[in-house]
């Protein structure tokens, strides 16, 4: 791993400070430290947007001196683990002097064997960034603010589908696919499963009453405000990917003294709002757990029958309830467990309403969390790492949270009768003939595998299953769901599939569902293939996120429907 050396000296105390920074993939690669003798703050990056590697400074200068006659050495790189421990050190036995191993080789022998993951994830995330990123936010934004056609245009090759709800749930997966590299991914995978598990089991047991809770989600508008609140919230957390990409690092390693590991703060105050408002955010999806648990206890999602909170009359009660409250109704409840160490009100109190201090010497957070009279209230210190490890566990709770908010928003249009398939793309093909309208065909998700995996295209490279799969996204499967309303029933579903010049449409009881260009092919192309008169045309270089393979349930209706 590359890395390159200039020499400061302090602007406030004239220390002399060697900077050895690791030459990352970024062009632009962004530090800060404290001056070890006078503690001023220093900010610099490395920039790499040529041949020649050029540093900028505030607070400091760039001096030329002998390495050997630095007071102290500073360490910076943007992909491994930074620790605070001395530059070099003493052999006891030969008096050797012994420099500290790179970051590289720090980060590589904590991690052990999940180096390797550590390594594809991170690769992953970075080709995310380069492929994706600005396409990504751009689909976001048109989406927040309601720009339909540019929204389409943008989103063409990555959501194809004219259904309200598949256009929801594509849009949600695709946030998720581009973050999941760098989540806690058996956390996503286990609270996604728990919440699918209790929804399924609620809608077997108390359907009316599930449907009743979910209408009433519906009319205050609740699906929709929180998505363009979401989607707000992905590209501020993607800025604030260096700053926490240490607590990413701690995923694959089984133990290590967090007191030793070094951060480059950037901008504390943009950290600090950020947190406040996943914060908010986070509180106000909590809405649906809230619901669910009322569901469960009592029967009613009004109901919250708690004897500390008698003046709690109904659901929009509760909803309207402070962050603090709302972590108190899910106490009785397996829900609490998901929040219990994530969700902390006080912290948010003191980040948001009253004083907070970050201490860049000692790397401690001071907040004042109960009270507004300051004089009166006790202070509370956390350090850095367990402040960014909490900004990073709400984050991961908040997916979850987006995912079974987006659970019950398919329940609530599977039970108005319009059939949220799970298809995305189908095949670029060409074809000798155009075939007769398939009929009677039930369309359903094949769980082996879910094809719900980022799929790169670009220089003739395929990124795709051996890379992103050692997550499980078998949650995102919604068939038992379908099933409980009749979807999967071969007789219940009439899908009409019709070429039209380029393209190809899936009418699904007479209602245009799906419209595709006809590029690429995924699971349907092997089926189609088999059927003769088609041939397929060179895959094409671009970026395309699939989420699930659909083939026919029986694949002899479309047999003979192509006969």
């Amino acid at each position: 791993m590359a890395t390159t050396n200039t020499t400061i000296t302090c602007d406030h105390c004239f220390s002399k400070i060697r900077v050895r920074a690791g030459i990352g993939y970024s062009k632009r690669q962004p530090f800060s430290f404290a001056c070890k003798k006078c503690g001023t703050i220093i900010k610099g990056a490395l920039i790499a947007e040529s041949d020649n590697i050029e540093f900028e400074f505030t607070n400091a200068s760039e001096k030329p001196f002998d390495l050997n006659d630095a007071d102290f050495i500073v360490e910076c790189h943007e992909d491994f683990l930074l620790t605070n421990e001395p530059a070099y050190r003493k052999d006891p036995q030969t008096g050797e002097i012994i420099p500290k191993p790179s970051p590289f080789m720090i980060t590589a022998k904590l991690m052990g064997q999940n180096f390797l993951e550590f390594s594809a994830d991170m690769s992953l995330f970075l080709l995310n960034q380069r492929e994706l990123k600005n396409k990504l936010f751009r689909i976001n934004n048109f989406y927040i603010y309601d720009r339909e056609s540019e929204f389409k245009e943008e989103s063409e090759n990555l959501i194809s589908t004219e259904s309200q709800i598949e256009t929801y749930k594509s849009l949600v997966q695709l946030n998720e696919m581009y973050f999941i590299p760098i989540l806690k991914k058996e956390n996503v995978y286990s609270n996604c499963s728990f919440f699918k598990n209790k929804v399924l089991n609620i809608l077997t047991n108390k359907r009316n009453e599930l449907m009743y809770f979910i209408e009433e989600l519906e009319q205050l508008n609740f699906f929709e405000n929180q998505i363009k609140e979401n989607l707000i919230l992905m590209e501020r957390f993607d800025e604030l990917f260096f700053e926490i990409k240490p607590i990413i690092n701690l995923n694959y390693i089984k133990s290590i003294d967090t007191d030793k590991l070094m951060f480059s703060i950037l901008n504390f105050d943009k950290i600090k709002q950020f947190y406040v408002d996943l914060f908010e955010c986070v509180g106000r999806e909590l809405n649906c757990l809230i619901g669910l648990r009322n569901l469960e206890v009592n029967g009613d999602h009004n109901k919250l029958n708690l004897p500390d909170f008698n003046r709690i009359r109904n659901y929009q009660d509760c909803m309207s309830s402070s962050n603090g409250n709302k972590k108190k109704y899910l106490e009785d409840s397996l829900y609490f467990n998901l929040i219990r160490d994530v969700f902390d009100h006080q912290l948010r109190n003191g980040l948001g309403h009253y004083k907070c201090v970050y201490n860049q010497i000692s790397k401690t957070v001071e907040y004042y969390p109960h009270t507004k009279d300051l004089n009166k209230s006790r202070k509370e210190t956390i350090s850095y790492v367990d402040f960014v490890s909490k900004l990073y566990n709400l984050f991961n709770l908040f997916v979850s949270l987006i995912y079974l908010r987006t659970l019950l928003y398919t329940v609530y249009f599977a039970n108005k009768s319009v059939l949220p398939l799970g298809i995305k793309d189908v095949s670029l093909l060409t074809f000798n003939k155009f075939p007769p309208s398939f009929k009677n065909i039930n369309l359903v998700v094949d769980n082996n595998p879910p094809v719900v995996c980022l799929n790169h295209f670009w220089t003739g490279v395929r990124y795709t299953h051996p890379d992103i799969l050692n997550h499980d996204f078998s949650y995102w499967d919604f068939t038992h769901f379908y099933e409980k309303f009749g979807f999967c029933d071969e007789n219940s579903i009439f899908v009409d599939i019709k070429f039209e010049d380029e393209t190809l449409c899936i009418e699904v009881n007479k209602t245009k569902v799906f419209k595709f260009k006809i590029y690429e092919h995924i699971e349907w192309y092997n089926i189609l293939m088999n059927m003769g008169g088609f041939s397929s045309i060179q895959r094409m270089e671009k970026t395309e996120i699939p989420y699930f393979n659909v083939v026919p349930r029986i694949p002899q209706l479309l047999q003979s429907a192509m006969k």
